[in-house]
């Protein structure tokens, strides 16, 4: 396991400092607790920054090749329009499917893209979608 490149404790900072600045209630903070550590840790390791304007950027763990990906950077906001567009074609009940297009909308790379992600970059995409969600 590699050395942390942030403190767990400023790490965790830095993610409640983005969940203040999307005004996330404290109930939604107690029921994705573990998509919480998910951000905490990606920060800590260093495969997620939390720039100045409350954007994360995160550092593909597997880039991809086709597009050349290396990160993904999440917008901090997202409107009702683009989160509409983002679902048009997600079935009712379709979780999984609901996620990938909030990442999709958040990042702007299309799910043929995303799709290609290892599942442990994918895993840090839907802790930070679920707070979209």
């Amino acid at each position: 396991m590699q050395e942390p490149v942030v403190s767990l404790e400023q790490a965790r900072k830095e993610v409640e400092q983005w969940l203040d600045s999307k005004k996330i209630s404290e109930k939604k903070r107690a029921a994705n607790e573990n998509q919480i550590d998910v951000l905490v840790d990606a920060i800590s390791q260093g495969d997620l920054l939390l720039k100045e304007d409350n954007v994360f950027v995160h550092k593909l763990k597997f880039p991809l090749d086709s597009p050349k990906t290396t990160e993904l950077e999440y917008k901090q906001r997202l409107t009702l329009s683009e989160t509409h567009v983002a679902l048009q074609n997600v079935k009712q009940g379709d979780n999984d499917g609901r996620l990938l297009a909030y990442v999709c909308a958040l990042t702007l790379k299309t799910k043929g893209v995303l799709g290609k992600l290892d599942t442990g970059d994918y895993d840090i995409c839907v802790a930070i979608a679920v707070f979209f969600a």
